[in-house]
């Protein structure tokens, strides 16, 4: 392909990527050319990847909240469990569904008599099975190992990543999954993502209980299901919108920050609010779910801030798993019918240590984004590396440091 002159800095070849270190100057931009190509790649993501995440995702919540959804049709009773033994279940449920939809589906022999709690798992858990293996076969993982790219589309796929973070999203020689993980281990932003996606988590796991939430308006178990509908599709569309705002924007913080005290007056009001109160209530569960927002925004500003290498951003999205997930240990014990003011409580205060937790994730990417500005300025040689930039000492000793493990120019912190 012919390349425009320009005085701007073009975009390096595959082979050029992997001599120089997968590193790009900030003024790396795509030719005319190559941003024909980014628009195929792009169409070619949205029409492959998106619709399977979306498939994958709508069946995770499915099949997640049959437990919930089960309560109301008689499994408490048929079963003979306390309330105790009832949230045990919801726990064990979360980390062995799979072995739980396994063990329902050998009584398939008795299918007459069954309770419709029993029907439901037998409609949803195999599908999810099957599109689970369909997934693992179809689903690609990285642009330089899609065999649906043509090689100069997995080219272009990988210099675009490669500009929004001034390094390609490739492991450098010699990177491997242990270096990740130490490097991921010894990120502060690890911790402080890990410990606010944590609370995040742990304040939407009201959904997990929202089919008792409505049953608690008053209504028979057929209404409070269909009651559940409306606050999800209302969510669903805000998060398109937050989302799409979100990248035109280029911010994650605000976008993290402004769901927390919607979703606070959402906790209050369905705590304080008369159980007669049908409307306030009701409202209330439109407001609750806007911690979602914040999930969503918390996950994305991991990539942005653990960005490169991979092997380090794919061991820090483990860890920050396990912080997230560790929630499900106590949340399932908090939802107390019938007015669930403990669980309430909880998720305000979760809330407020997201936020807090935010605040600080901030001022450690905007202290970082200035030592690199100043790195820059004392023309410190920059390669791909760790992400945790420090200036200390004598300027001798600091360009030592940083020209062995510094980062690429031009590069910074998503706020």
């Amino acid at each position: 392909m012919s390349r425009s002159s320009s005085e701007e800095t073009q975009g390096p070849g595959l082979d050029e990527l992997v001599s120089s270190g997968y590193g790009v100057d900030a003024a790396t931009k795509l030719t005319p050319e190559e941003s024909v190509i980014a628009m195929h790649v792009r169409k070619k993501v949205d029409y492959r990847i998106l619709p399977i995440t979306l498939v994958v995702y709508m069946l995770d919540f499915l099949d997640r909240n049959n437990y919930s959804t089960a309560r109301l049709q008689g499994l408490e009773a048929d079963l003979g469990l306390t309330e105790s033994e009832y949230q045990a279940g919801n726990l064990i449920s979360g980390a062995f569904a799979s072995l739980i939809a396994a063990g329902i589906l050998e009584g398939i022999g008795h299918a007459r008599g069954l309770a419709p709690w029993q029907w439901l798992y037998l409609v949803t858990g195999p599908v999810t099975i099957l599109v689970g293996l369909f997934v693992w076969i179809l689903l690609p993982d990285f642009p330089e190992n899609w065999k649906g790219l043509s090689p100069e589309e997995r080219r272009v796929a990988i210099l675009r990543v490669a500009i929004d973070g001034s390094q390609a999203d490739i492991d450098e020689p010699g990177m491997t999954q242990l270096k990740g993980l130490r490097m991921a281990l010894t990120d502060v932003n690890t911790y402080v993502l890990g410990l606010a996606y944590m609370c995040i988590i742990g304040s939407v796991g009201f959904g997990l209980f929202l089919p008792s939430l409505t049953a608690s308006l008053g209504y028979s178990h057929t209404v409070s299901l269909l009651l559940c509908t409306p606050p999800y599709i209302f969510m669903t569309i805000w998060l398109i919108v937050h989302s799409w705002l979100s990248d035109k924007w280029n911010s994650r913080f605000w976008f993290y920050m402004y769901p927390l005290p919607i979703s606070i007056v959402g906790f209050v009001v369905f705590m304080t609010a008369d159980q007669a109160m049908f409307t306030a209530r009701y409202v209330s569960l439109f407001l609750m779910p806007f911690t979602s927002a914040s999930a969503v925004s918390a996950f994305s500003w991991v990539s942005s801030s653990i960005s490169r290498p991979p092997a380090k951003r794919a061991a820090a999205f483990a860890i920050i798993n396990c912080f997230a997930t560790s929630a499900s240990i106590w949340v399932p014990f908090v939802y107390i019918a019938p007015r669930y003011t403990m669980a309430m409580i909880i998720n305000i205060v979760l809330c407020v240590c997201a936020g807090i937790l935010g605040i600080v994730q901030l001022y450690v990417l905007v202290w970082r984004n200035r030592k690199l500005a100043q790195i820059e300025e004392a023309s410190i040689p920059a390669s791909p590396g760790r992400d945790d930039v420090r200036i200390e000492g004598s300027a001798t000793k600091d360009v030592e440091k940083l020209s062995k493990k510094g980062l690429n120019r031009g590069f910074r912190y998503m706020l």
